[in-house]
């Protein structure tokens, strides 16, 4: 069964690249233009799904729908247009993956809770406070209804070793380098999963036919201000001096359209019990994402050093 195709809608993201990395020769990308070479042309708001499934040879395994609009601000300033993608459009496409025999497979937000610092099971009520959690616990139960076999991966904070602009860790490196403070609420709690291992869980469950509702986060409860401190660590780690300026306040604080939760750990108990998974050391990821984020003044600290000597 593992050489079954996995289509991925939506490739180009951090979430949809990982999972077509994890997939492997099996995934088959599709994006909306301009597209890569060996991605194939899906406009989530416009295609059917149907015409890119009967075109292949043989029906895939799953289709995961990774598209969507994933800023808490972004859905708050236009909900109309935000909830189309990230409701109707995903609702659309599960609805005709199912009715040519593939499982349909999305993802949803530890967003959907009200931010109580808990660590969140699949059976606890959702009570969104944000538009951004409405629309997903939307998508959730609409799927759901349709009475198909699906996947729904309910995903925490998902940290990424290369640059993509809305990453928390390269958005932080970005105000270093400008010399700006970090606002740092210390009430913020979560549980962050590396984007590989979230891309390789992805792949286990679909192979393991795993079905309805599933947490995948990180093992490891941690605050804004610790994994601050990761960072830092990794900088000085990596023999550079940037000045690493703190801005401690609250979520309430933060600015932006709509209210965030604060507290959005989940819990990964049902995870573990179901395919045992493996997790990157998350200072481990930290100090990738540095070393990535720093190579041009690593490289101007090495060529000084070299200099000199």
């Amino acid at each position: 069964m593992t050489s079954v195709q996995i289509v991925i809608l939506g490739g180009r993201g951090t979430v949809g690249s990982a999972t077509a990395a994890a997939a492997g020769e099996r995934a088959t990308k599709a994006a909306r233009r301009p597209v890569a070479s060996g991605t194939l042309p899906f406009d989530a708001l416009t295609d059917d799904v149907t015409r890119l499934l009967e075109a292949m040879k043989a029906p895939p395994k799953a289709v995961v729908i990774a598209f969507g609009i994933s800023g808490v601000h972004t859905c708050a300033s236009d909900p109309v247009a935000s909830a189309r993608l990230n409701v109707d459009r995903v609702l659309a496409v599960a609805a005709s993956a199912a009715k040519c025999g593939t499982l349909p497979v999305l993802f949803s937000t530890d967003c959907v809770f009200d931010g109580t610092p808990v660590l969140w099971s699949e059976q606890d009520e959702p009570k969104p406070i944000c538009e951004y959690g409405r629309q997903k616990l939307a998508a959730e139960r609409a799927v759901a209804q349709l009475g198909v076999p699906h996947l729904v991966i309910r995903l925490s904070r998902v940290v990424a070793d290369h640059a993509r602009r809305r990453d928390i860790l390269y958005q932080w490196c970005d105000r270093i380098r400008r010399g700006a403070a970090i606002p740092l609420p210390t009430d913020q709690l979560f549980t962050p999963i590396a984007a590989a291992d979230l891309g390789r869980i992805a792949v286990a469950l679909i192979d393991a036919d795993v079905r309805g509702l599933i947490n995948v986060a990180g093992p490891e409860q941690v605050s804004t201000p610790m994994l601050f401190d990761m960072l830092c660590d990794a900088i000085r780690g990596l023999g550079l001096t940037v000045p690493l300026k703190r801005d401690v306040c609250r979520v309430s604080d933060l600015p932006g359209f709509d209210r965030r939760p604060a507290s959005t750990m989940l819990s990964i108990k049902h995870l573990e019990r179901t395919i045992a998974p493996w997790f990157t050391p998350l200072p481990d990821i930290v100090r990738s994402v540095a070393s990535s984020a720093f190579a041009p003044a690593i490289e101007r600290e090495q060529a000084g050093t070299i200099a000199q000597s």
